[in-house]
């Protein structure tokens, strides 16, 4: 039984059957969006010839697949070659070291509880049994567990270390994912790029990466100058006219700039605001 303590000293306890059907839902949400990421991803490199494109299937080289179809990745302007195989190596390394770390950290706990073990979550310790002692990995507390390492303050220290080394490398891989996020959608997905690539970064690209599979791609570059046309298309339908009747004499075709025109620089020739010191004006003066 697992049972966690608030601060106010009230239980919530939850069956090992309730535990095991928390834990079987949340697998399943995790293989239907694995299923749906790789469907979605497979379609994708298909049409954009990325080979091999059942990459999308295996994992951790998934992200080899979004990197190619992401294509060109500049950082702060700069390119960044080779940037699928960057993004496949940093990813991986850092899945694999959460996997190890969370398997060396957890397995004594997952063993303890299988074998019948209470456990105690609270970030009030003053509230738990004092036959309880802390689990050495963060506010869980456990009876009588068995470590089986011979020394468990050594394992725990290294645990922590790696932790630190696998949270650069996690931030490192987020960032590069977030940019083959918006590699992707600037192709499949141009007219909400921003918000789907914020929720493919919290988890969600599978079912995202599935909806967009069957689009066109689209070339973001002309894209953003249609959209940029389109406003100011608008704008010079909107306001040429009004423009035309207030500076009738100063503006072409409603030209929101005419006013920096060469025309109107030419008009302006004689109203230097330094013509006082000028060579006419020092004549004068002398």
């Amino acid at each position: 039984m697992i049972t966690i303590i608030d601060r106010n000293g009230n239980y919530a306890e939850f069956p090992q059957g309730g535990v095991i059907a928390i834990f079987a839902i949340t697998l399943a949400f995790i293989l239907a969006f694995y299923i749906l990421r790789s469907i979605g991803l497979y379609k994708i490199a298909k049409k954009e010839n990325v080979k091999p494109a059942f990459l999308s299937f295996i994992p951790f080289a998934w992200t080899y697949v979004a990197g190619k179809i992401a294509g060109r990745v500049s950082f702060f302007g700069k390119v960044i070659n080779k940037f699928e195989i960057i993004l496949l190596v940093i990813f991986t390394v850092a899945e694999v070291m959460m996997i190890a770390i969370n398997f060396v950290a957890y397995f004594p706990l997952i063993g303890y509880y299988l074998q019948g073990g209470e456990i105690i979550l609270s970030s009030y310790s003053d509230l738990v049994p004092k036959s309880f002692e802390r689990f050495w990995t963060g506010t869980c507390y456990v009876q009588n567990i068995i470590y089986p390492y011979s020394n468990p303050d050594a394992v725990a220290t290294v645990v922590n270390v790696f932790s630190y080394v696998y949270r650069v490398l996690n931030i490192i891989s987020i960032v590069l994912l977030v940019y083959a996020y918006i590699g992707i959608f600037k192709k499949y997905a141009p007219r909400r790029l921003i918000l789907l690539s914020v929720l493919s970064a919290f988890g969600f690209f599978g079912p995202i990466v599935f909806a967009v599979r069957n689009r066109e791609p689209v070339d973001y570059a002309a894209y953003v100058r249609t959209i940029y046309n389109g406003y100011y298309n608008n704008y010079q339908n909107n306001n040429g006219n009004n423009q035309g009747e207030n500076h009738s004499s100063g503006s072409s075709d409603g030209d929101p700039f005419s006013e920096f025109s060469e025309k109107q620089s030419d008009n302006n020739k004689n109203e230097d605001p330094f013509s006082e010191f000028s060579d006419d004006k020092k004549d004068d003066d002398k």
